[in-house]
Protein backbone atom coordinates (compact mmCIF):
# COMPACT_ATOMS: atom_id res chain seq x y z
CA UNK A 1 0.00 0.00 0.00
CA UNK A 2 1.53 3.02 -1.26
CA UNK A 3 1.68 5.79 1.23
CA UNK A 4 2.22 9.65 0.25
CA UNK A 5 4.75 11.68 2.27
CA UNK A 6 4.37 13.82 4.80
CA UNK A 7 3.93 17.34 1.87
CA UNK A 8 2.01 15.34 -0.37
CA UNK A 9 -0.79 14.53 2.38
CA UNK A 10 -0.24 18.46 3.49
CA UNK A 11 -0.96 19.15 0.05
CA UNK A 12 -4.23 17.01 -0.45
CA UNK A 13 -5.64 18.14 2.44
CA UNK A 14 -5.06 21.99 1.65
CA UNK A 15 -7.22 20.63 -1.72
CA UNK A 16 -9.85 19.14 -0.02
CA UNK A 17 -10.41 22.19 2.67
CA UNK A 18 -10.34 24.31 -0.83
CA UNK A 19 -13.29 22.41 -1.68
CA UNK A 20 -15.13 22.56 1.77
CA UNK A 21 -14.72 26.09 1.85
CA UNK A 22 -16.33 26.45 -1.77
CA UNK A 23 -19.31 24.11 -0.90
CA UNK A 24 -19.88 26.34 2.20
CA UNK A 25 -19.51 29.51 0.25
CA UNK A 26 -21.66 28.29 -2.20
CA UNK A 27 -24.69 26.92 0.43
CA UNK A 28 -24.55 30.45 1.98
CA UNK A 29 -25.29 31.99 -1.32
CA UNK A 30 -28.35 29.83 -1.98
CA UNK A 31 -29.48 31.31 1.61
CA UNK A 32 -29.18 34.43 0.13
CA UNK A 33 -31.12 33.57 -3.02
CA UNK A 34 -33.54 31.66 -0.70
CA UNK A 35 -34.23 35.15 1.38
CA UNK A 36 -34.84 37.19 -1.57
CA UNK A 37 -37.13 34.44 -3.32
CA UNK A 38 -39.48 34.61 0.42
CA UNK A 39 -39.31 38.24 0.57
CA UNK A 40 -40.54 38.38 -3.43
CA UNK A 41 -37.86 39.91 -4.38
CA UNK A 42 -36.70 39.56 -7.57
CA UNK A 43 -32.64 40.34 -8.09
CA UNK A 44 -31.03 41.67 -11.04
CA UNK A 45 -29.35 40.37 -13.82
CA UNK A 46 -26.50 43.02 -14.58
CA UNK A 47 -24.68 43.76 -12.31
CA UNK A 48 -24.26 40.37 -11.81
CA UNK A 49 -25.33 39.03 -7.66
CA UNK A 50 -22.33 38.30 -6.53
CA UNK A 51 -19.94 41.36 -8.36
CA UNK A 52 -19.43 44.47 -6.49
CA UNK A 53 -21.84 46.09 -7.58
CA UNK A 54 -24.54 43.13 -7.08
CA UNK A 55 -23.16 42.98 -3.77
CA UNK A 56 -23.68 46.52 -3.42
CA UNK A 57 -27.39 46.23 -4.52
CA UNK A 58 -27.87 43.26 -2.02
CA UNK A 59 -26.38 45.79 1.09
CA UNK A 60 -28.95 48.51 0.14
CA UNK A 61 -31.83 46.47 -0.61
CA UNK A 62 -34.51 46.89 1.88
CA UNK A 63 -36.54 43.94 2.75
CA UNK A 64 -40.08 43.93 4.68
CA UNK A 65 -38.59 42.65 8.04
CA UNK A 66 -36.14 43.27 10.41
CA UNK A 67 -35.25 39.30 10.78
CA UNK A 68 -34.55 39.22 7.05
CA UNK A 69 -32.06 42.16 7.18
CA UNK A 70 -30.19 40.71 9.93
CA UNK A 71 -30.20 37.04 8.17
CA UNK A 72 -28.90 38.84 4.96
CA UNK A 73 -26.28 40.94 6.47
CA UNK A 74 -24.85 37.82 8.64
CA UNK A 75 -25.31 35.86 5.06
CA UNK A 76 -23.28 38.57 2.95
CA UNK A 77 -20.31 38.42 6.11
CA UNK A 78 -20.20 35.06 5.69
CA UNK A 79 -20.05 34.59 1.71
CA UNK A 80 -17.28 37.48 1.85
CA UNK A 81 -15.23 35.73 5.25
CA UNK A 82 -14.98 32.45 3.16
CA UNK A 83 -14.42 34.29 0.52
CA UNK A 84 -11.42 35.48 1.91
CA UNK A 85 -10.71 31.69 2.89
CA UNK A 86 -10.36 30.24 -0.43
CA UNK A 87 -8.30 33.30 -1.63
CA UNK A 88 -5.69 32.34 1.52
CA UNK A 89 -5.91 28.84 0.46
CA UNK A 90 -5.50 29.15 -3.12
CA UNK A 91 -2.26 31.31 -2.40
CA UNK A 92 -0.86 28.27 -0.47
CA UNK A 93 -2.15 26.39 -2.98
CA UNK A 94 -0.45 28.36 -6.09
CA UNK A 95 3.04 28.23 -4.34
CA UNK A 96 2.79 24.23 -4.00
CA UNK A 97 2.00 23.91 -7.65
CA UNK A 98 4.71 26.53 -8.83
CA UNK A 99 7.37 24.41 -7.08
CA UNK A 100 5.77 20.73 -8.89
CA UNK A 101 6.86 19.84 -12.29
CA UNK A 102 3.97 17.08 -12.54
CA UNK A 103 1.52 20.56 -12.04
CA UNK A 104 3.52 21.84 -14.99
CA UNK A 105 3.43 19.48 -17.35
CA UNK A 106 -0.68 18.79 -16.61
CA UNK A 107 -1.23 22.16 -17.66
CA UNK A 108 0.38 22.02 -20.78
CA UNK A 109 -3.05 19.93 -21.75
CA UNK A 110 -5.73 22.04 -23.10
CA UNK A 111 -8.65 22.80 -21.03
CA UNK A 112 -6.69 21.67 -17.69
CA UNK A 113 -6.23 24.43 -15.44
CA UNK A 114 -3.83 24.87 -12.31
CA UNK A 115 -6.77 23.31 -9.90
CA UNK A 116 -7.36 20.13 -11.81
CA UNK A 117 -3.91 19.72 -12.60
CA UNK A 118 -2.88 19.88 -9.23
CA UNK A 119 -5.36 17.62 -7.93
CA UNK A 120 -4.34 14.86 -10.37
CA UNK A 121 -0.35 15.43 -9.13
CA UNK A 122 -1.25 15.19 -5.57
CA UNK A 123 -3.85 12.26 -5.74
CA UNK A 124 -1.50 10.11 -8.50
CA UNK A 125 1.89 11.23 -6.03
CA UNK A 126 4.03 8.89 -7.82
CA UNK A 127 3.01 6.98 -11.14
CA UNK A 128 5.17 3.99 -11.24
CA UNK A 129 2.82 3.04 -8.32
CA UNK A 130 0.51 1.99 -11.11
CA UNK A 131 0.63 -0.72 -13.13
CA UNK A 132 -0.97 0.63 -16.31
CA UNK A 133 -3.47 4.08 -17.43
CA UNK A 134 -6.80 1.41 -16.30
CA UNK A 135 -5.27 1.49 -12.80
CA UNK A 136 -5.15 5.30 -12.63
CA UNK A 137 -9.08 5.16 -13.95
CA UNK A 138 -10.17 2.42 -11.43
CA UNK A 139 -8.19 4.45 -8.72
CA UNK A 140 -9.87 7.68 -9.63
CA UNK A 141 -13.81 5.89 -9.47
CA UNK A 142 -13.79 6.82 -13.34
CA UNK A 143 -14.24 3.22 -15.06
CA UNK A 144 -18.15 2.04 -14.88
CA UNK A 145 -19.54 -0.56 -12.10
CA UNK A 146 -20.27 -4.37 -13.78
CA UNK A 147 -22.92 -6.53 -12.49
CA UNK A 148 -22.16 -10.07 -13.95
CA UNK A 149 -23.78 -13.33 -13.49
CA UNK A 150 -23.35 -15.86 -16.12
CA UNK A 151 -23.43 -15.03 -19.59
CA UNK A 152 -24.48 -11.24 -18.79
CA UNK A 153 -22.84 -8.75 -18.67
CA UNK A 154 -24.16 -5.31 -17.49
CA UNK A 155 -22.00 -2.11 -17.36
CA UNK A 156 -23.56 0.72 -14.99
CA UNK A 157 -22.40 4.19 -13.87
CA UNK A 158 -18.50 5.02 -13.04
CA UNK A 159 -18.05 3.17 -9.41
CA UNK A 160 -17.11 6.93 -7.76
CA UNK A 161 -14.09 5.08 -5.68
CA UNK A 162 -11.65 7.21 -4.68
CA UNK A 163 -10.78 10.80 -4.19
CA UNK A 164 -13.58 12.98 -5.74
CA UNK A 165 -11.76 16.04 -5.63
CA UNK A 166 -10.44 14.72 -8.86
CA UNK A 167 -13.67 13.48 -10.19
Amino acid sequence: MHVPAADVRTWRELITCRGRVIAKRTRAKNSVRTLLRCAGVVPPTRPGLWTKGGLEWLRRLELPTASQRLRRDLLLEEVEALTRQTRRIEQQLNHQAGRSPAVAVLRTIPGVGVRTAEAVAAFVDDPHRFRDAKAVGRYFGLVPGQDQSGDRNRLGPITREGPAVVR
